[in-house]
């Protein structure tokens, strides 16, 4: 069996890291969404469904530990740990096993990697049992030999042999109960033929107790009698627990009602329960409780007392919670508020993410991930608990006012934030926007977008009039494009080009209607696949982008399309779209084709960036050379499904948005506004520790840079990329450069001068 093995770093990361190095990748994930907790020694450690967090007791210190210190993925399902063999079992929605023991993670891929699973291979609990791990899989369960780190064996339970959804398991008096939404099933955990399902037996349950609608959602053993949770999944807070022994099942006289969470036997035969917005204690009979988390604003999944007995939590919003001495203290570091992305969009140095989305029928989710936001490496987040909206598909800031902010919402309508507090719900009842020509007295927002004249664009999916401006002096708009998006075609994004101003309107499967609201006559036009409205290479089109010489670059399921001079769309001159060919492997073939382009974006250098099915491409600013391509093979990419791409023009951060998470590559281009261009290098001195690249920031866009020595000898030259050069510290002729001071020249006059811009000192 393969296992991969990864050196387990160092805890020791700040809550609030410093500015990533060139050439280096962070994630951002959320650490607060709880799925368990363990105690291991002095420390305290958490999953959420993303990454890891640990919180050591005696220095007091908050680490994180995700795919980039050495956990195989993100979407952690379940998390135990084995206090005789010092090891930590954590398990994946995707079926993947990591261990991490004697400072290393070793990966077990073996369900990952079976060929004779169908379906979903999700871990849903993890039971410890002498040397073994019982793993409940969404197929069968799962013995996992934790000494020799490998598969032992797999039990199909159903029908001769099939697989069968397992929600928990328990072991009791020698024997291994499981449970799933319609049964409870019972073996000699012994048994030489346990991995047979006629070794099987199914437990006799009232008939009050199991409908289809009446899953088993927990399930521990106790020294008198096994106890498992019931919940009714058609009645709110309807949970009902029952004990087995004997061959016979009770109900407790004193059972919980409300949404039982998280179940664990803890230490003195006591029951540990996360009941909504408790955790509690029980005795073994649930008839004393010990109550030592109790706030409405928490949603628990799991609770601990640890051998100190302090209360410890991880709550499904706010991570990592402790109760000490009447004090509540929250420790996970910050990250956005889920790990699903509709929109992601870098406006004055702030990132904007949004969460929501909709079903792809064009019904609601009714999300309440809401949005984030990203600014000076600090994330904030929109509670859902002061927001009563849902369905965030992009967020704005209004540059006429930076206390508010304009949400699309595809469930409320529009949404003014003042102060990060909702203010006002703009709908059909109280703004001109029309109500959905097919679900009356609703509005869908898919997306808000402002242009260079500081007016705000609503796109209103499936309306007469799909799209509406509001102008800084309050005046609405409405525009109406005949057949062209009508109430069964939906809108995907409304995009505002900074050169022309001219807004381009996505509509699904039917292509793009760009609006020049100061045209004389008809000021909209359809582009599509058909050669003279713009012969794109596919009319269902995922995105546009205008790149930093006014052309836009087209993003369809079926490749790409350039349009080089978007203001020939209204001058009756041909504007039709221009393959870019690329030479390879002895041809010329065009860049891209065939690939589902979700996403596009442009970087300090007009360099371009793709988010791709088969992760992302890095071009040059024509398209024609590839200069990089990130997948999750090669690089600390979540998966190779990259969904949004977005870049921060200042430092140079590339954001990625995957299927399973945010994460960020610090690049070599840079562009800032003239105003505010400064020339910095880094790092100032350059110590002998440090191994990383030297960046020049700041300097004139595309300039030619010179690095000489104090002599004037010019030891490196080359050209910025955007306003950023880097420097990798190595002359000409590969050696080493020597210790000393450089001076650093750029050409930053009209006359195309060379004049010195910065100096900095090499320490050997």
């Amino acid at each position: 069996m393969k296992k991969i093995f990864f050196s387990f770093l160092s805890f020791c990361f700040l809550q609030i890291q410093a500015q990533t190095g060139i050439f280096q990748w962070e994630d951002h994930l959320n650490y607060q969404n709880g799925v368990d907790l363990i105690e291991k020694d002095q420390k305290i450690i958490a999953a959420s469904r993303d990454a890891l967090v640990y919180y050591n007791k005696e220095t007091e210190q908050v680490s994180k530990f995700s795919t980039l210190d050495g956990l195989s993925e993100t979407g952690i399902s379940a998390l135990n740990y084995h206090q005789g063999l010092k090891i930590i079992i954590i398990t994946y929605e995707s079926g993947n096993i990591d261990l991490i023991k004697d400072s290393k993670v070793v990966n077990i891929p073996a369900i990952v990697q079976a060929k004779n699973i169908a379906g979903s291979r999700t871990i849903n609990h993890i039971q410890i049992y002498q040397d073994y791990a019982f793993l409940s899989c969404d197929f069968g369960i799962v013995k996992l030999n934790l000494k020799k780190q490998e598969i032992a064996d797999t039990y199909l339970i159903g029908p001769n042999s099939t697989p069968e959804k397992i929600n928990y398991s328990a072991i009791f008096q020698d024997t291994l109960f499981v449970g799933n939404q319609f049964t409870l099933w019972k073996a000699p955990i012994n048994h030489p033929n346990i991995n047979y399902y006629k070794t099987w037996d199914t437990v006799p349950l009232p008939s009050t107790i199991f409908s289809d609608s009446l899953p088993i959602s927990h399930m521990i053993a106790m020294d008198e009698y096994l106890i498992f949770n019931v919940r009714n999944l058609k009645k709110y807070n309807n949970n009902r627990q029952y004990n087995y022994k004997e061959g016979i099942v009770d109900s407790f006289a004193n059972h919980i009602d409300f949404e039982v969470r998280g179940m664990k036997r803890a230490a003195n035969n006591q029951v540990a329960m996360s009941i909504g917005f408790h955790g509690m204690y029980y005795d073994s009979k649930l008839e004393n409780r010990e109550l030592f988390f109790d706030d409405g604003n928490l949603l628990v999944s799991n609770v601990l007392k640890d051998k100190d007995g302090i209360g410890w939590a991880m709550d499904s919003r706010k991570g990592l919670i402790r109760k000490k001495d009447f004090q509540t203290d929250f420790f996970s570091p910050t990250g956005p508020n889920a790990f699903a992305v509709n929109n992601m969009e870098f406006i004055d140095e702030t990132m904007y993410i949004s969460h929501g989305g909709r079903l792809p029928n064009s019904s609601p989710k009714y999300s309440r991930d809401l949005a984030s936001t990203l600014k000076n490496n600090r994330w904030t987040n929109l509670s859902p608990d002061h927001f009563n909206i849902s369905d965030v598909m992009s967020t704005v800031p209004d540059p006429n006012d930076e206390s508010i902010h304009w949400v699309a919402s595809f469930s409320n309508g529009l949404v003014r934030l003042k102060n990060l507090e909702k203010d006002t719900i703009f709908n059909y009842s109280n703004s001109p926007m029309d109500e959905h020509l097919l679900i009356p007295k609703y509005n869908a927002i898919v997306d808000v977008d402002f242009d260079k004249d500081k007016t705000l664009w609503i796109a209103n999916q499936g309306a007469f009039h799909p799209v509406v401006s509001l102008s800084p002096d309050g005046k609405w708009t409405e525009y109406t494009f005949g057949s062209s998006i009508g109430a069964t075609n939906d809108i995907l994004a409304i995009e505002t080009m900074r050169e022309s101003n001219q807004k381009w309107i996505i509509a699904n499967g039917t292509g793009i209607v760009v609006l020049d609201e100061k045209q004389e006559g008809k000021n909209y036009r359809v582009i599509n696949s058909s050669a003279g409205n713009g012969k794109l290479i596919s009319s269902e089109i995922n995105c546009v982008t205008e790149d930093r010489n006014g052309q836009v670059w087209i993003g369809t399921k079926a490749g790409l399309s350039v349009i080089t001079n978007p203001n020939r769309i209204f001058r009756n001159q041909n504007f039709d779209a221009k393959d870019i060919l690329v030479f390879f492997d002895g041809n010329y073939e065009i860049l891209l084709k065939g690939q589902n382009i979700y996403d596009i974006a442009v970087d300090g250098g007009n360099r371009k960036w793709f988010a791709t099915a088969q992760g992302v491409f890095l071009t040059s600013p024509d398209g024609k050379t590839q200069l990089k391509h990130f997948t999750e093979d090669n690089s600390p990419l979540f998966s190779n499904a990259v969904l949004q791409v977005e870049v921060d023009q200042k430092s140079g951060n590339v954001f990625f948005a995957t299927d399973k998470g945010i994460i960020s590559y610090r690049d070599e281009a840079q562009w800032v506004e003239e105003t505010k261009r400064e020339v910095l290098v880094f790092p100032n001195p350059v110590l002998p520790e440090y191994q990383g690249p030297i960046t020049i920031d700041g300097l004139i866009d595309e300039s030619d840079v010179r690095i000489a020595d104090m002599a004037g000898r010019v030891v490196f030259e080359g050209k910025s990329q955007g306003n950023r050069f880097v420097w990798h510290g190595m002359t000409h002729d590969g050696r080493k450069a020597s210790p000393g001071v450089y001076l650093v020249y750029s050409i930053e006059t009209e006359n195309g001068d060379l004049t010195e811009v910065a100096k900095f000192a090499i320490v050997r």
